[in-house]
């Protein structure tokens, strides 16, 4: 092995020292000292906390007080971004649908959402607030012997550090929208009313005989005024069902896109943020199911789909539940050695979260 990879693979091992632990998230920065030399400081916090916004039963000023009672420094936030589960019925999905929804970011509003966080952090100078939210970018309904499952309804990453609305309303994730202002999109989804053309030409009245008296006769066709008619329901419809003044950012859920739904959204992230954003994946070798008003979720574990996707900054390995990523060998060590084959961009770093709910 030569020496600069060497220095590579050195760099990334003491990168990734920094384990947070799994109750507690744990740091080490730079600090002057009275003789200008510089000495680690250890910055205690609390990685991934819900409050009753979305998944928890507390307020954020609760979860605050409590943090301070234990002499954190920093607390990242993490809200569930969207919670809804939908199933559409062909050929007008968007129009004929079953919609089930839960506490999210989203339906508190994102005005509302982040001016509440900023305003703790003004007044909470002494502990740090840093906002998150967990995003679950896409799900895909499978049918199993007759039931509809929806899969990897839980599949999902943490994303915090400064968020803005602009950025979290363009995020490439399942049933996240923003108004259209493409013309050319919106011509696209407009395209159907041309049919209301065809359906003027079937429904005008055309004579088939005309007496010297200028009196008209006319076919009386019940088919053809059906027709017509119908022709411009379904136009309406049509253009309707295709939602021409909003524009959808994720995958529909119909299909399975591996993990290709997870790498845009990363992408997404790292285009717009750069490296400004941290993006974590959340307990990937945790398996769960669950039901909303009946409905089957089904999340496997996805810690292939951790391997997979590039440019996001490690995953959770420490929290509690079944885990063997963070063991020698395995997933962690293969992604710190394609860190330092430069094969990776970004070091892959280990995060216990608390998930804490309440």
């Amino acid at each position: 092995m030569n020496p600069s990879t060497k220095n590579r693979i050195f760099n990334a091992l003491t990168a990734v020292v920094a384990i947070f632990a799994f109750t507690t998230l744990s740091e080490y920065c730079s600090a002057s000292s009275e003789n200008g030399q510089k000495k680690q400081k250890k910055i205690d916090g609390l990685f991934r906390v819900n409050t009753d916004i979305s998944a928890g039963t507390e307020t954020l000023s609760d979860i605050q007080k409590k943090a301070k009672e234990f002499d954190l420094d920093f607390i990242v936030i993490s809200y569930q971004f969207l919670v809804r589960c939908e199933y559409g019925i062909p050929p007008f999905r968007n129009l004929i649908k079953i919609s089930k929804e839960k506490k999210s970011v989203k339906n508190f509003g994102l005005k509302k959402y982040l001016k509440l966080l900023e305003e703790k952090r003004s007044i909470n100078d002494d502990m740090l607030v840093i906002p998150g939210i967990d995003v679950a970018p896409h799900y895909y309904w499978e049918n199993i012997n007759g039931e509809m499952i929806c899969r990897q309804f839980s599949e999902q990453m943490t994303i915090f550090g400064k968020l803005d609305e602009e950025f979290i309303r363009q995020m490439p994730v399942i049933h996240n929208s923003s108004i259209n202002t493409n013309i050319l999109s919106l011509f696209k989804k407009i395209s159907p009313l041309f049919l209301l053309f065809l359906s003027v030409i079937i429904l005008k009245k055309k004579s088939y005989y005309s007496d010297m008296q200028g009196n008209n006769y006319f076919h009386k066709s019940y088919l053809k005024k059906i027709t017509g008619v119908l022709i411009a329901i379904i136009a309406v419809i049509w253009t309707l069902d295709n939602r021409p003044f909003s524009i959808h950012h994720g995958f529909d859920p119909y299909n399975n896109y591996d993990e290709e739904p997870y790498q845009k959204l990363i992408d997404y992230v790292r285009e717009k943020k750069g490296n400004s954003l941290g993006i974590v994946w959340s307990s990937p070798e945790a398996k769960s199911a669950g039901t909303i008003s009946g409905i089957s979720l089904i999340t496997e574990k996805y810690l292939d789909d951790v391997v997979k996707t590039q440019g996001h900054n490690g995953f959770a390995g420490i929290y509690g539940d079944a885990r063997t990523a963070h063991l020698p060998g395995g997933e962690w060590d293969k992604m710190l050695m394609e860190f330092s084959e430069e094969k990776r961009k970004n070091p892959q770093f280990i995060f216990g979260e608390a998930d804490y709910h309440g």
